[in-house]
């Protein structure tokens, strides 16, 4: 817990995957989340919540509360907490660039593995289409690192034990950016290509090897359904709202054939880029109404918590 107030207010200057990183990166990625992630001040949940039957509106406001505080407060601060306990956040590279053709990379294997990553370097160091690396092409303290994504497709080892055995890998880097690549210089860390949910269960493993893949994966399939049948009632209460009850329909339709899209389409993050931009404008035009209309709220509460605890309202089980 130190350790993330420390960071939170000055570039840490720790080794490891998340060298460079600074207050604004943290900055920026922290708020993204958070809206996304609680729905606070952004006037979306108020749509849910507003459909409840009760007699008490401040008492449903009590409950909407409850949101924030589990989905931030709780569940993301348990999160960070095993990534840095576990030592996930500072996992070493693999080793460093040592010669660049073309599109392929040489990656010198170098340097020590905790106990407790060993198995978990060893299964994502495959040629098999899946295993990538990341270069960091971009290391200024403060500054979001610049990656480089790059297949593993050869690998070069001896009949040494276990991770000594590894002595250089090659990178498929042919589908990095141009910017990127004229930055690509020898000497630069690769490191296991581990983040969002990933960097999670890796997490997790390194203490029970295979939960974390497991919990992680149930998790965020947990998640994302939830989240999917929130955001199709809000996006259903709008079309109706704007185009009337007969919108709703098609609005069904092409919510499912995107919901489809999202699985496969690589590229379909630059959606999630203007989902995040959108949420962040949600914001800025809700706030202001948040603010005028605080007065009322607050009335309303004080009037509320005063027949409570006197007694007046009646008690529900």
């Amino acid at each position: 817990i130190g350790l993330i107030f420390k960071s939170a207010f000055s570039s840490t200057a720790a080794g490891g995957a998340f060298m460079g990183a600074g207050v604004w990166v943290a900055f920026k990625w922290g708020m993204i989340r958070a809206c996304f992630s609680n729905e606070a001040g952004e006037g979306s949940a108020a749509m849910a919540h507003a459909a409840a039957k009760t007699e008490e509106p401040v008492r449903e406001g009590v409950v909407a509360g409850i949101g924030p505080f589990v989905d931030t407060l709780i569940i993301c601060t348990m999160s960070a907490l095993v990534i840095l306990m576990s030592g996930a956040w500072q996992r070493p590279p693999v080793g460093t660039v040592s010669a660049i053709e073309n599109n392929l990379v040489t990656i010198q294997c170098e340097g020590e593995v905790p106990e407790s990553m060993l198995d978990l370097y060893s299964d994502r160091m495959k040629v098999d289409g899946d295993s990538k690396l990341e270069i960091h092409v971009k290391r200024g303290v403060g500054e979001s690192p610049e990656l480089i994504i790059g297949e593993i497709v050869e690998i070069t080892k001896d009949d040494a034990p276990g991770w000594q055995s590894y002595k250089s890998l090659v990178l498929n880097v042919e589908n990095a950016k141009p910017k990127s690549r004229e930055k690509l210089q020898t000497g630069q860390p690769a490191h296991l290509n581990v983040e969002g949910a990933g960097l999670t269960g890796f997490a997790f493993d390194t203490t029970l090897k295979g939960f974390g893949s497991y919990i992680v994966t149930i998790a965020v399939c947990l998640f994302a359904f939830s989240t999917m049948i929130s955001w199709s009632y809000y996006g259903e209460k709008g079309a109706e709202y704007l185009l009337g009850p007969a919108a709703i329909l098609p609005y069904k339709i092409v919510f499912v054939l995107f919901v489809f899209l999202g699985m496969i389409l690589e590229k379909f993050a630059y959606v999630y880029n203007f989902s995040d931009a959108t949420v962040g404008l949600m914001v800025l035009c809700n706030l202001p109404a948040v603010l005028i209309l605080s007065p009322y709220v607050l009335k309303a509460a004080k009037d509320y918590f005063r027949r409570l605890d006197s007694g007046a309202m009646k008690s529900e089980r």
